[in-house]
């Protein structure tokens, strides 16, 4: 049987990691308050669901691949609700009709919408290459897939950003 996490244990390995997890979160949604949320659903999630004792991969690693995963269940989740709400005041689902490239804000805004339409495997590989900067050998690696694989999935990414944005 393997140990819970002790009080102090849970203290350090706050205070070693919450800025690198809270910078993830801001990379990815781009807010500040949704950031500090994310980041303390990363921690509470690696207390509750994984033991101390886990040493398969290290903590940060973990927290890393948890707070990437719940941001891009934010920007998922978010981009679902306007689409409902979308569809029933009439309009078309999308991005929407405002005006893009006005600054980096809505560029920013602009991604994490795209994001919401693909496959989360995609949505990942996207932040990786994106976002990140990692190379396709890199995500690859991460991933434990193949190069062509990573590839043909931010190629999916894409296609579908196109689609979407020629849709608007």
């Amino acid at each position: 049987m393997t140990e819970a996490w002790t009080r102090t244990q849970a203290e350090q390995l706050y205070r070693r990691y919450a800025g690198l997890v809270r910078y993830r979160a801001l990379r990815i949604l781009g807010d500040e308050e949704d950031a500090r949320e994310v980041t303390q659903e990363a921690f509470a999630r690696l207390l509750r669901h994984y033991r101390a004792s886990d040493a398969e991969e290290t903590p940060a690693a973990l927290l890393i691949r948890i707070t990437t995963n719940l941001s891009l269940t934010l920007i998922r989740d978010r981009a679902a609700r306007r689409d409902k709400l979308r569809m029933r005041a009439g309009e078309k689902p999308g991005l929407g009709s405002g005006p893009l490239g006005q600054e980096t804000i809505e560029r920013a805004d602009l991604v994490r919408s795209l994001l919401g339409r693909v496959p989360e495997d995609v949505q990942r590989m996207a932040v990786n290459y994106y976002i990140d900067g990692m190379t396709q050998q890199e995500i690859a690696t991460l991933h434990r897939i193949s190069v062509p694989t990573v590839r043909k999935r931010l190629d999916r990414f894409v296609r579908r950003s196109r689609k979407a944005l020629s849709r608007d």
